[in-house]
């Protein structure tokens, strides 16, 4: 585990924290809500379909997992052309670069 801590006082002086150790009985259930929470915040932050991050069931329609991709494709196409855009100018005049200068970022596809 690594601690920053840039609070400091008026003479430059690290101001030191205090941890505290508390004791938990039931691990699996913090485990839970984390896996839980993390998946919801990455969910909320991507636009991502919950759907992405859920077990497919059986019988679940292939058209509509591939709606689902296509959305996400849609929301994200901005971004992989900046990052294309971004790895073109810094590759372009690279030793030994992509000969075909093919940086293009494919979208998810669903098979």
């Amino acid at each position: 585990m690594m601690l920053e801590n840039p609070l400091k006082d008026l003479n430059g002086n690290m101001i030191p924290f205090q941890l505290d150790k508390f004791e938990i009985q039931d691990y699996d259930k913090i485990f839970e809500l984390t896996e839980k929470t993390i998946k919801e915040n990455i969910r909320g932050s991507y636009q991502q379909p919950a759907m992405l991050h859920e077990p497919v069931a059986t019988g679940f329609s292939t058209e509509i997992m591939q709606s689902y991709y296509n959305y996400y494709n849609i929301i994200t196409a901005k971004d992989r052309q900046i990052f294309e855009e971004v790895f073109m100018t810094i590759f372009s005049n690279w030793r030994g670069s992509n000969a075909s200068n093919d940086y293009s970022i494919k979208p998810l596809t669903y098979i």
